[in-house]
């Protein structure tokens, strides 16, 4: 039985799919990735559309998650916005905001399938590293940030959930799992890696043993990996090289010598021509990083959505009348301030540890006066 995708999947969707992979993959290479559609980039053009049930029912588990999530990484964004920017309330996306943050989800799916985790320790091969530049080559650097900014909120999403199992669950103190508090935790981006559907069920698991089972269990100490964060910061590296010289290639992305019409540019465009334009402006040699995605001074920014937002809101907020170097956002390290000391952090181990000794597991309330400490560990609680 054949469904047609035109009802089941936005034509968006299917283009960036076989955009990214038609460019990336091609011939031996198509093996190495694990889509469940990916038969389609192999059919005549007359069936490309054309998918069976099984295709058709994953397309449509896929297009509801990307629904939501975006809203609610459109929430959080603007949370953000309401809290730090403090313009008052701000209304509602429009529907081309949430087109391009679901644009962002699904290149992010993309990637997902076509780039499993490293090991925490693995350096990646070379060919591997060819085809992390060929992805990056093939988006201008907003799109780029687009990709970045929802996998951080991804991630601010995720790790909350992470840190309530690894805080309170009792084999995870025996195994001594440590706390997510930073973007480049391995065992929350290897959930990340699994793809959206996994992500959004940790984020609606409806109990504390089915959300453990979603982080790995007791073999979550084997998922700490490398995943897209070092990707970003390999791919930095490289464009850097590239571009004083060390490494020769092309350039990712660049501008047209053609003076564009201000009218002519969009929305995006011009938000990414007022932060990193103005940021550069004066930084000499350094000016090339116009073009770079990702640096860590403008993570405030991608906590707040700066790359999805239409003009007129960015308008109504007020960047536009401020230099990006004088805006004073404090959002986008909630992980990190709000992480318990080690102090705290080995306590709890110390008490889960006995507990599990005793032949319990599962969830832990927290209350040290639960389980009494060997004095023989209480060393351990001096350290900070």
């Amino acid at each position: 039985m054949l469904l047609s995708c035109v009802w089941i999947l936005d034509l968006f969707m299917l283009e960036i799919l076989l955009h990214f992979l038609s460019t990336l993959y091609r011939g031996e290479h198509l093996g190495c990735v694990g889509l469940v559609d990916l038969q389609l980039l192999q059919r005549d053009p007359e069936t490309t559309l054309d998918w069976s049930l099984s295709e058709g029912i994953a397309a449509v588990q896929l297009r509801n998650n990307v629904a939501d999530l975006s809203n609610a990484i459109c929430k959080q964004y603007l949370d953000n916005l309401a809290s730090h920017v403090k313009k008052g309330h701000e209304g509602t996306p429009s529907d081309a905001e949430l087109d391009r943050i679901q644009r962002a989800l699904y290149q992010f799916e993309t990637y997902c399938n076509i780039f499993p985790p490293l090991g925490a320790y693995t350096w990646p091969a070379d060919d591997v590293r060819e085809e992390w530049t060929t992805f990056f080559e093939s988006s201008p650097s907003w799109e780029i940030e687009q990709i970045g900014s929802v996998h951080e909120s991804l991630f601010r999403l995720v790790a909350p959930v992470f840190n309530d199992c690894a805080l309170h669950d009792i084999s995870w103190g025996w195994d001594e799992v440590r706390y997510a508090y930073d973007y480049e935790d391995g065992r929350v981006e290897w959930v990340l890696s699994r793809g959206l559907v996994h992500v959004n069920r940790v984020l609606h698991a409806t109990s504390f043993h089915e959300r453990w089972l979603l982080f790995g269990g007791r073999k979550i100490l084997e998922h700490d990996c490398n995943w897209l964060y070092q990707t970003f910061e390999t791919y930095k590296n490289l464009f850097v090289a590239n571009r004083i010289g060390w490494l020769s290639g092309k350039t990712r992305y660049a501008k047209s010598d053609q003076t564009v019409v201000e009218e002519s540019i969009s929305a995006v465009e011009k938000i990414w021509e007022w932060s990193h334009g103005e940021f550069y402006e004066e930084s000499g040699d350094g000016r090339f990083r116009y073009d770079m995605a990702m640096e860590d001074p403008f993570r405030s920014l991608r906590a707040c959505g700066y790359v999805f937002w239409d003009e007129e809101r960015v308008k109504r907020i007020g960047w536009f009348d401020q230099n990006v170097n004088d805006l004073k956002l404090d959002v986008g390290e909630e992980i990190y301030k709000n992480s318990p000391s080690l102090r705290l952090e080995m306590r709890s181990w110390i008490i889960r540890s006995n507990l599990f000794q005793d032949g319990k597991t599962g969830y832990w309330d927290g209350d040290p006066e639960n389980t009494a400490i060997n004095p023989s560990q209480e060393w351990r609680l001096a350290e900070d």
